[in-house]
């Protein structure tokens, strides 16, 4: 079941492989991206779907800048080492998250 929405929690569905689960992952990109201060949390590991090192990628990318989300988590979605690196150096500039699990 999908897990129940609330304050700062993007409501990820469980879904298929396809276009609805990327359209949730670059909805989520766009909201760190433009510093939503009201995502605080990203829950990715309850995707049916890998995000692999491209989503993972796309992630390190708005993290650099975003001051608001506390909690990633990332288990299941076959980021790779290269993924795990693009992360890791974001986090280099991202002091406000605080939880990341892979």
């Amino acid at each position: 079941p999908a897990p129940e929405a609330s304050e700062g929690l993007l409501p990820w569905k469980k879904m298929s492989c396809g276009t609805a689960s990327e359209t949730d992952l670059d909805r989520a990109i766009q909201r760190l991206g433009d510093n939503d201060p009201t995502l605080t949390t990203v829950s990715l590991e309850r995707y049916t779907c890998p995000i692999y090192e491209e989503g993972a990628r796309a992630l390190a990318r708005v993290l650099v800048d975003n001051t608001f989300l506390r909690i990633l988590e990332l288990r299941w979605t076959r980021i790779g080492n290269d993924g795990a690196k693009d992360l890791a150096e974001a986090l280099r500039k991202n002091s406000i998250l605080t939880h990341l699990d892979l």
